[in-house]
Order: C-alpha cells, then structure tokens, then sequence
C-alpha cells in the first residue's frame, strides 16, 4: 500500500486523519515534530500533509523545504487553523502543491490523495 507522511502535533486529529483514509486503502505514518520526521523521512512517501504550526521549534514551512528539497517529487499539501495568507503564499512559494485551511474535507483530501498516487500519475 502506498503511504503518505502526516506531520501534525495533534495526535488526535492525525489519528484520525489515518483511520479515515484506511477506508480509502492510503496509508498514513504520523509524527509530531522535526525529530520524528527525520527519522522517518527516507520511506518512500509519495505524499505529505504539513500543518504549519508544530510543537518542538520547527514549523511545518521549514520541513516543507526539507522535503522539496529532497524529495521534489514528493506531493505536497501545506495545512493550518490559521488561514493566513502571507503563509499561504509562502507555502506556494516553497513548491507546496496545496494549502488547506482547518477543518480539513477529509473525503476531498483522500480523492486527491488517491489521485496523486504515482501509478495513477503515470496513468494520466
């Protein structure tokens, strides 16, 4: 099952997010913070969803870069309660494909998700 990275400081709304998206057959890994996606950067993740505001001193935009960076190829959706456009431009700027204000439409963010994968990329 292809897998996407959930990085969210939330661990009720990440979980969440997981167990909703087992119904559509994609796989999550959640972490917290910087420490935690370091360690799990390097799995193969065709997708990330990156809320802005993290605990631990490193924001979502910080590791938006990192992953672009790395992985340019990797889609990308930036989120945040705080619907602020100078971040919303930012994230763009950063090679985000999307910015998602909360509360996320879980089933419009798992159609994406479903599309973006690579095989049904290759498809298009």
């Amino acid at each position: 099952m292809d897998q996407i990275l959930i990085i969210e400081d939330d661990t009720n709304a990440s979980a969440s997010m997981c167990e909703f998206f087992d119904s559509y057959d994609i796989g999550c890994v959640c972490v917290r913070n910087a420490v935690d996606f370091e360690r799990e950067l390097g799995r193969g993740f065709y997708a990330a969803l990156i809320d802005i505001n993290l605990q631990g001193g490193v924001d979502g935009l910080t590791l938006l870069k990192r992953i672009k960076q790395d992985f340019p190829e990797m889609f990308t959706i930036v989120m945040t309660a705080r619907d602020i456009q100078d971040k919303r431009i930012e994230s763009i700027a950063l090679g985000a494909d999307a910015f998602l204000g909360k509360p996320i439409d879980l089933v419009e963010l798992a159609k994406i998700l479903k599309l973006t994968r690579p095989a049904v990329r290759s498809e298009v």
